[in-house]
């Protein structure tokens, strides 16, 4: 691809832009949502741990006083949100990988 680059006379702009950041975006992309998927686990884990406020704290202090309603309520809000960081990722990519080929997206 780099020697179609050269004999077409890309300067290093059209370089970046037309050949090597289009084929690091799949990468790019499939990285930023594992990475946003492990913040999330973190972000989870402290909330519950060692939170004094928050939805976190509100599922521990629902647990000692059993009130499993708000339990489940915490636990659909961390789902909700969870879903609704990888959704956004998934439509980035649909939407910035259309002209892939390859790319299945939903």
């Amino acid at each position: 691809m780099f020697d179609v680059a050269r004999a077409l006379e890309f300067n290093v702009y059209q370089s970046i832009t037309k050949l090597i950041l289009p084929a690091a975006l799949p990468h790019i992309l499939l990285g930023v949502r594992l990475s946003l998927g492990i913040a999330w686990l973190g972000l989870v884990v402290a909330e519950l741990m060692g939170s004094s406020s928050g939805v976190g704290y509100m599922i521990m202090d629902a647990r000692q006083f059993s009130q499993t309603d708000k339990v489940f309520v915490g636990i659909i809000i961390f789902a909700v949100v969870g879903k609704l960081t990888d959704s956004f990722v998934r439509l980035l990519e649909k939407r910035l990988l259309k002209w892939r080929t390859s790319y299945q997206g939903e």
